[in-house]
Formats: C-alpha cells, structure tokens, sequence
C-alpha cells in the first residue's frame, strides 16, 4: 500500500473512530510505528456458527494471544466484538483478507481458511512489534492492493 492510501485509510477510519479531525488522523504515522494510533482489541470474539470449523481455530489463536476469553458462535455479528468471517471470493477474483480495527470493535474478512489465518498471523505480528503489544493499528489492514477512491 502506498503511503497516500495508507494515511487516506487511517485518516477515514481514526477519525470516525477517534474523534479525532482528519487531519489529524491523515498525519497519522504508518501502522507499524509505536506513535500510530492504537486500540486494544474488543474483549469478545465471535464467529459465525456454521463456521465453526473453518474459523474457529483461528478466531481462537487470535483471542488467546490478545487475552481474550469471551468466545462467541453467533447466527449474525453482534457488533462489539472482534468478528471473524469467511466470505468467499468473487469470481474471477482474488484470494484475500482485510481487517478493519477500532476501539468498539473489528471486522476480519477472509476469502477462505488459508487467507484468515494469514490474517490472524499477521495481526499478532504486527502487534508483537509494538511497545505495547496489546495494542492494533486503528484502521484498516488488508492482504489486498488498496485503491484509493479520487
């Protein structure tokens, strides 16, 4: 991701999130610096029940890690939490997954097994860099190439 979209992507998300002005937000560091702005994970995991065996186990690598010990099957998202979901992918399409991260919550969509525990992977990743390492970049991460919208 260029660094334009990067700060496009923090800036959008870390002002609705953060009450923070977008300008603000926009000068945001990159997500891998200690100074970017940071939100512990939702203390609640959840997933979809008739995925129990396609994200489960990684659902539960990332609520382990993070300290998370409310594990949640649910028919449809909650809200509030940190929501693990196979989506499948369009066709023709490409393999992916994204994470969107605020402090009320979390978004992580795979296009299948393999690419939520990429996901999952590179989250704990990202956050054993970190001083605080309980603590996700505020945003938007994704597996995929980001477009900005001009």
């Amino acid at each position: 991701m260029d660094q334009m979209s990067r700060r496009l992507a923090i800036g959008c998300l870390g002002a609705f999130a953060c009450n923070t002005s977008f300008a603000e937000a926009a000068e945001t560091p990159k997500p891998d610096s200690k100074s970017a702005l940071t939100a512990e994970p939702f203390p609640i995991v959840a997933f979809r029940k008739d995925q129990r065996k396609l994200v489960g186990i990684a659902a539960t690598r990332f609520a382990k890690r993070f300290g998370i010990k409310g594990i949640l099957e649910q028919e449809t998202n909650p809200r509030c939490c940190v929501w693990f979901e196979i989506v499948g992918r369009a066709n023709p399409g490409s393999e992916g997954w994204f994470f969107v991260h605020h402090a009320g919550g979390s978004l992580c969509y795979a296009t299948d097994e393999k690419q939520l525990d990429a996901a999952v992977t590179a989250l704990i990743a990202c956050a054993d860099k970190r001083e605080n390492n309980g603590l996700l970049p505020i945003g938007i991460s994704t597996s995929f190439s980001v477009n900005p919208l001009t």
